[in-house]
């Protein structure tokens, strides 16, 4: 490559999202990307999701209970927050 293109490389991965890493077993909210017909009003995740499988380039097999299972990439997940008891 020439230095041009090793400056162009490295400017895009500075920028590049940073991955966070999910466990087998972590509940993750998934990033809802079909929001046609007005999405203002409605959630921006859906969830919990937990980890069933974790595959190659950085994606997830996920299952929610009573669902089918998907597959989603770490840009697409959120941790899912844990409720504290009163």
């Amino acid at each position: 490559m020439t230095n041009i293109e090793d400056k162009q490389a490295e400017r895009f991965n500075v920028t590049r999202y940073a991955a966070k890493l999910f466990s087998l077993g972590d509940l993750v909210a998934v990033e809802n990307s079909q929001l046609a017909g007005g999405g203002k009003l409605q959630s921006k995740y859906s969830g919990p999701f937990t980890v069933r499988a974790i595959l190659p380039n950085e994606r997830y097999l996920l299952w929610r209970k009573g669902k089918r299972t998907t597959v989603a990439a770490y840009e697409q997940l959120r941790s899912w927050p844990e409720t504290q008891p009163v």
